[in-house]
């Protein structure tokens, strides 16, 4: 199945209050990202088991700034599904344990050795 033009929310929050059960839970901090979801495909593997993977342009929020606009476009969506009974909660057709992260780096790495790295903490 493939979808497109729907948004994803990600919000800050110092609480744990998310009830997983009131989806209004998820909502009561800032939204630090907000974006256009442009591609989506879900695919089953077995009746209960499947995969997600997307892409996501970052469209606003009060953190988008603290990612340069060349970077703020098609980052990807993944995640593993499940809907079975015991792993889903009550009130959904489906479990997505997932991530979105950038297609490169936006900070590059450096090579180091793991001596270096443990000198560090010894100044």
């Amino acid at each position: 199945q493939t979808y497109s033009g729907g948004t994803v929310t990600l919000y800050q929050d110092a609480a744990t209050a998310a009830d997983f059960g009131a989806l209004s839970t998820f909502t009561d901090g800032t939204a630090i990202l907000i974006g256009t979801i442009t591609t989506l495909n879900r695919t089953l593997f077995t009746s209960t088991l499947g995969s997600v993977l997307g892409s996501v342009d970052w469209t606003g929020g009060t953190r988008l700034d603290d990612i340069a606009p060349w970077d703020q476009d098609g980052w990807a969506f993944l995640s593993g599904l499940t809907n079975r009974v015991d792993s889903v909660v009550p009130g959904f057709d489906e479990a997505w344990d997932g991530k979105i992260e950038p297609s490169e780096p936006i900070v590059a790495g450096e090579s180091s050795s793991w001596g270096s790295v443990k000198a560090l903490f010894n100044r």
